[in-house]
């Protein structure tokens, strides 16, 4: 999901399918620096680059602005800025700062309209970023292999790291199932409820299809079919009033719907043919 400030929040499915995308044999550097506060490579300004751009904070830290709110970024995490996507850093000069920028050159199958970002626990990605600007700066023998080698690694690491943390299609699908079950008379949109599980919308779909057989949307409204008959049957709520409460825009439209779910009319349902109704929500979904 792409949070407001132009980040992806948690969302490790759509990072893992660019750089899974993305081949590795086809890894280049572009550019390679090492600063700090004081350097004059700063560029502060609203801006993008064709290649990928990692940016590795060796100590201390920098406000991003991606474009909304300014976030804050602790020691040792890297920030990944994949071609095409604007963004703008700010400087604090009274606090003493050290980093790494490199530009990649890397094609991929998909694209990422965000900056994704992770923290460096193990210090594994720190090291190879060293090894990595060592290799560049120098540039004795065969620097370009060991930096093609670094690279791969990299990017092998990070995949490694939004994999492990990706969250199963079974915990996915149950997320959303109790969201609908706690929500099904507001309108729920399919970019809230992937925003609840941290998915893009055509990932959850394939996730409901494969672990349920039927979309998201044929679940809020066969879900909200079976509230109402509920209704009809044990209270006294208006047609109106149950179309309401189970989520739908108006009574037309819920009588219809109704009817194509059980094959009967809300009004009919109610008088005594939930008995005998040919289509029941289980088949026709």
């Amino acid at each position: 999901m792409k949070r407001n400030d132009g980040l992806i929040d948690n969302n490790n499915a759509i990072v893992y399918e660019y750089l899974d995308g993305i081949d590795m044999d086809s890894l280049s550097i572009s550019c390679c620096e090492r600063f700090d506060e004081k350097s004059r490579v700063w560029n502060f300004e609203r801006h993008k680059h064709d290649y990928l751009e990692f940016i590795y904070y060796l100590s201390g830290k920098a406000p991003i602005n991606v474009p909304g709110e300014i976030e804050n970024l602790p020691i040792s995490d890297l920030v990944v800025y994949p071609p095409q996507v604007m963004h703008q850093e700010f400087l604090d000069r009274s606090v003493q700062q050290e980093m790494i920028c490199i530009g990649v050159d890397a094609s991929s199958m998909h694209q990422v309209d965000a900056l994704f970002e992770l923290s460096d626990n193990s210090r594994k990605l720190r090291w190879l970023f060293l090894q990595i600007c060592d290799e560049y700066e120098k540039r004795e023998e065969n620097h370009e292999t060991l930096i093609k080698a670094y690279l791969i690694s990299v990017f092998l690491l990070i995949k490694r790291h939004f994999k492990s943390i990706e969250k199963t299609a079974e915990d996915i699908v149950s997320r959303c199932m109790r969201y609908i079950h706690e929500h099904f008379s507001e309108n729920i949109t399919m970019e809230k409820l992937a925003a609840t599980a941290y998915v893009s919308q055509s990932y959850l779909t394939r996730l409901f299809k494969s672990d349920l057989g039927i979309s998201p949307i044929r679940y809020i409204i066969g879900y909200r079919i079976e509230t109402a008959k509920q209704l009809l049957l044990t209270s006294e709520a208006s047609i109106t009033e149950v179309a309401e409460f189970t989520g739908f825009s108006d009574q037309k439209y819920f009588s219809r719907v109704f009817r194509k779910y059980t094959g009967v009319s809300p009004r009919d349902y109610r008088k005594g043919f939930g008995s005998s109704e040919t289509r029941n929500f289980e088949n026709k979904l």
